[in-house]
């Protein structure tokens, strides 16, 4: 499965709703689950905050490999993705199947 939709950092609410909102029809769980891929955790902040509530599921990870692994075992219904990862670059996580 590839992406979506994606947004240019730095994010605000409105359009980051705007691409969870596209999920609504398609995903019939209680609880969503988003992934957030970035290294620094001052640029992480927001997009936790923007998030964060009873309904969303946040794993945050501060490396390529460690979202590369969660990956290949789990399933999330958004990524937030630094494409500037130190170890691997997010193009190479988002394209691999």
């Amino acid at each position: 499965m590839g992406a979506i939709d994606y947004l240019c950092k730095p994010v605000t609410k409105i359009p980051l709703d705007q691409v969870l909102g596209h999920f609504e029809d398609d995903i019939s769980l209680e609880i969503k689950k988003l992934l957030v891929a970035e290294d620094d955790s001052e640029v992480r902040k927001p997009f936790v905050q923007l998030t964060e509530n009873d309904n969303v599921d946040i794993i945050i990870v501060g490396s390529g490999q460690e979202a590369y692994d969660l990956l290949k075992t789990e399933n999330f219904d958004c990524m937030v993705l630094d494409v500037a990862l130190p170890d691997i670059l997010g193009i190479r996580i988002a394209s691999t199947d």
